[in-house]
């Protein structure tokens, strides 16, 4: 059967920290411990370019179109942006702390989360609009995006999540569980229905919303 089928090995030069796969499939991008951040060819694994170094390295966003990678650092400071063909850095944000990234599915902002969430201009590389997180406690909450990029999920405390609306720059809701419980992911699913988030404290429980009635 297909599950019995022995994987792939692919030699890497690093222990890993996040990796992702451009969106044609062609390249996978990941951090090292040591910081360093790398390209490897999927079709020929021998193939592979260091596009350079961010100490701490530990989250790593790559554009729609697969043409950058953002990354985001764990004890680690700043957000780094890179040119995948290029293999140069592009652009760095000054943050003086662990921060996670993500571009949005249509390419057109960088999120960023830490002391607080904020909503980056790719094409300009300018903040556009920035939202509080008052329960920061020093690690970067989740952050993501529905599927058509007109909603944004953030972390905003415990047991909350809002959702900021893209296009008017302000949050539109507050998603707060039952109890006050610990997570570290947040998914919407494809058709943007539904709000997802995973219960680690009590485990085997996933919380849902139903967003319709926002998307009307």
């Amino acid at each position: 059967s297909f599950a019995d089928r022995t994987p792939r090995v692919l030699p890497i030069p690093q222990v890993v920290t996040d990796l992702r796969v451009t969106p044609d499939g062609q390249t996978l991008l990941f951090g090292g411990t040591d910081g360093t951040l790398w390209a490897v060819d999927l079709a020929d694994p021998s193939r592979r370019r260091m596009l350079g170094t961010h100490p701490g390295v530990a989250c790593l966003s790559v554009s729609p179109d697969g043409r950058l990678v953002a990354t985001g650092a764990w004890h680690g400071v700043d957000v780094r942006v890179w040119d995948v063909a290029k293999a140069e850095l592009v652009h760095t944000i000054s943050i003086p702390r662990a921060t996670k990234v993500t571009f949005s599915p249509d390419g057109r902002w960088l999120a960023t989360s830490e002391s607080e969430h904020v909503l980056w201009d790719v094409r300009s590389w300018e903040p556009i609009a920035r939202f509080p997180n008052p329960r920061y406690m020093g690690v970067p909450g989740e952050i993501t995006f529905s599927s058509d990029s007109l909603l944004m999920a953030v972390r905003a405390g415990p047991d909350t999540v809002e959702l900021i609306d893209v296009n008017r720059l302000e949050p539109v809701a507050h998603l707060r569980c039952p109890a006050p419980i610990t997570f570290r992911a947040i998914a919407f699913t494809p058709d943007g229905s539904q709000l997802i988030i995973p219960d680690d404290s009590r485990g085997h429980l996933l919380h849902t919303w139903d967003l319709r009635i926002l998307r009307r």
